[in-house]
């Protein structure tokens, strides 16, 4: 399974990926920020994007996880099927 990230913010950093990490279906981790550089490394290193829509349509995720403030909530959640076939899951 491709999981994307659309935002990067520490509880992502600290909490969220490491707890991907340990899924065993999961294969790729692929990241995508506006504001926060790359990360040298992470754990199932997939892409990383500083566009949310280029994200959704290049990474070719099976899930999307929004660590993105609330207000954008619903519009990702409305944009991602559009972009990709994926699950999207709400935090």
């Amino acid at each position: 399974m491709r999981l994307l990230i659309l935002g990067y913010s520490s509880i992502t950093e600290r909490r969220v990926i490491p707890a991907a990490a340990n899924v065993a279906a999961i294969d790729e981790i692929s990241i995508a920020s506006k504001s926060r550089p790359q990360p040298k490394n992470w754990p199932k290193a997939g892409g990383f994007f500083s566009d949310y829509e280029t994200a959704l349509r290049k990474s070719d995720p099976d899930a999307v996880y929004l660590s993105l403030p609330n207000a954008m909530h619903e519009h990702w959640v409305m944009s991602a099927p559009a972009c990709t076939s994926s699950s999207t899951s709400r935090r």
